[in-house]
């Protein structure tokens, strides 16, 4: 009698954002995994099914991780193919795959093997690039065990003053948080500003129609772009007119626009450059067609005076100049040239430290906000727990 096929989840598709995401799910306790997801049988060899892949979160609670197209291939795997977010993949991922156990050795699955599924998910390249140095030898501490696993043992060391360096770890980590997930960004503004011409140049490809005639966008048209590194979701919205020359289609997308910028974590707004304009109060504001209406060198417009035509490099710096403003996000130059090996030290890492800031997988954060929640009388249990996902 043959042995069982081993358990495997696999991406095919390459990590990252993208239309679609495809997993090869094989061996009985996965597929078994992936039909419970699906709440059906699988379908048999050479047939698809659309299925809903559900994950029980007990007490009755559900929650629906995708709606996949399932394909049945003729050597017993079965291609779960999703939508190509980085999350929803990570999700399924997860469910399929059991997370808390390595299938081979029935165990938690080690720190380092965490770290390089969280980079395979991440929505960057230079996101990738930091949660994997979190596991690289000689990057901190004294070389035998990556930069991460030296804090958190440092954590753990004693349970005096544990809450402490607990909250410490979690606090250094917040700078680079949004590595991790997208910032959502409203473009908004009066019609004909350039907020079309302004998403297609940050998402890299022509998104959204771009015209003279006022009112050409009416829906909002959304595109996934890296602005200085930072991962950003940009929403072009409809652009704003009296209500005497728009008709009701039209206002119905400017409606939606503002609700659209009310949800956002930051709402950008793209208007026309006029000289001697003063800086107005409220949300960031980025002034378009400068080379018109200014002239010159853009080294010599204001700060917030862009021309996405003309000037792309220059706007497209400018739009993450203005995200960090926003967002209260950090310059990742400095971690950039520093995981290239030149000298800049890794923002926040402190005096005579050249280590990566953390990036932590969300079990490891789960586990020190418990124990930053503990006294040193109770921590022990907290303590534990920490050292087994180690």
């Amino acid at each position: 009698m043959s042995a069982p096929a081993p358990d495997r989840v696999a991406l095919l598709t390459a990590p990252g954002a993208a239309g679609v995401a495809v997993l090869e799910v094989r061996g009985s306790a996965a597929l078994a995994r992936l039909r419970a997801l699906a709440g059906a049988a699988l379908p048999g060899a050479g047939a698809a099914r659309l299925a809903r892949l559900v994950v029980d979160r007990g007490g009755g609670a559900e929650e629906l991780l995708d709606e996949a197209l399932l394909v049945a291939r003729p050597d017993g795997a079965v291609e779960a193919h999703l939508h190509g977010s980085p999350a929803v993949v990570a999700a399924v991922r997860g469910a399929l795959a059991a997370p808390e156990t390595d299938g081979a050795r029935g165990t938690r699955r080690t720190l380092e093997a965490r770290m390089r599924a969280f980079a395979a998910a991440a929505p960057t390249v230079l996101g990738a690039r930091l949660a994997l140095a979190q596991i690289e030898l000689g990057r901190g501490g004294d070389g035998s065990v990556g930069p991460l696993r030296a804090r958190l043992l440092q954590v753990v060391r004693l349970s005096d003053g544990a809450a402490e360096r607990a909250h410490a770890l979690l606090s250094d980590a917040e700078s680079h948080e949004r590595l991790y997930r997208s910032s959502r960004v409203a473009l908004t503004g009066p019609v004909n500003a350039g907020k079309s011409t302004l998403l297609n140049l940050l998402a890299g490809t022509e998104l959204a129609l771009v015209s003279d005639v006022p009112g050409t966008t009416r829906d909002t048209v959304v595109g996934r772009a890296d602005v200085g590194g930072w991962p950003v979701v940009l929403v072009d919205t409809a652009g704003e007119r009296s209500a005497d020359t728009s008709g009701a289609v039209e206002r119905a997308g400017q409606a939606l626009a503002r609700e659209v910028a009310g949800r956002a974590d930051l709402e950008l707004r793209i208007e026309p450059a006029r000289v001697g304009e003063p800086a107005a109060a409220g949300p960031p504001v980025l002034r378009t067609r400068a080379a018109e209406a200014l002239g010159g060198s853009p080294d010599a417009w204001p700060e917030d005076a862009i021309a996405a035509v003309e000037f792309p490099e220059h706007a497209a710096r400018r739009v993450g100049e203005a995200l960090r403003r926003g967002l209260g996000l950090v310059d990742l130059e400095p971690l950039a040239r520093w995981l290239d090996g030149g000298p800049a030290p890794p923002p926040a890492s402190g005096p005579g430290r050249s280590e990566p800031p953390p990036v932590l997988d969300p079990d490891t954060r789960a586990a020190l906000v418990s124990i930053g929640a503990s006294t040193d009388a109770d921590s022990g249990a907290a303590l534990d727990a920490l050292l087994a996902l180690l």
